[in-house]
């Protein structure tokens, strides 16, 4: 969690950085791929400690994709995934995946800061445990057109959660990831 002081003062400096073109209409089908570097952890809760994983977080890089529509300059929506897999110690072998329905608000039409809101399911497998529950989040980011005006290089940053812990199958308790990452996504009519 040492990267949020940076990741926030980034988001913040990003309307410095550069503009969307303003003649640029937001229309149509976008799609992107992403890499992230995050903390991601896994809140176990009503097991054993021997069964139970290690509560602590983990960091390192993850990945994503996005792709949806543009109902009007102001609003998209569309799927987006995240992906992490680690091992948080030797017995436990973790890999958590966030597939959400993202809805996208762009406070201006001619400025290319976004606020994203994410509602969806998270697989969480904890070896040899693991499911499917609930799952949300929130994002920030800021679209800039370094080429021309179909091609972005978008930074972000992203908090995602389950909302319902996952059962560790035959063991007792459950365990319930969290993901907060900061990334760059190259994007397709963004």
């Amino acid at each position: 969690m040492r990267f949020v002081p940076l990741a926030a003062a980034l988001v913040i400096a990003l309307p410095a950085l550069g503009q969307a073109p303003s003649d640029r209409p937001r229309f149509g089908a976008y799609i992107d791929a992403s890499l992230a570097y995050g903390a991601y952890g896994l809140n176990p809760s009503g097991c054993a400690s021997s069964s139970c994983p290690p509560s602590n977080s983990a960091t390192g890089f993850a990945w994503g994709v996005s792709l949806g529509g543009t109902f009007n300059p102001n609003w998209r929506l569309g799927i987006q995934m995240n992906n992490y897999t680690t091992e948080f110690s030797d017995a436990f072998h973790a890999s958590i995946t966030f597939v959400t329905l993202a809805g996208t608000w762009y406070p201006s039409e001619n400025n290319s800061l976004w606020i994203r809101a994410n509602i969806g399911l998270a697989s969480v497998h904890v070896a040899p445990a693991g499911g499917t529950t609930f799952a949300g989040g929130v994002g920030v980011g800021y679209d800039l057109f370094p080429v021309g005006t179909e091609v972005s290089v978008t930074p972000w940053m992203d908090y995602m959660t389950q909302i319902t812990s996952v059962p560790l199958g035959g063991q007792s308790g459950s365990v319930r990831a969290q993901l907060l990452e900061l990334g760059v996504a190259l994007g397709l009519r963004h």
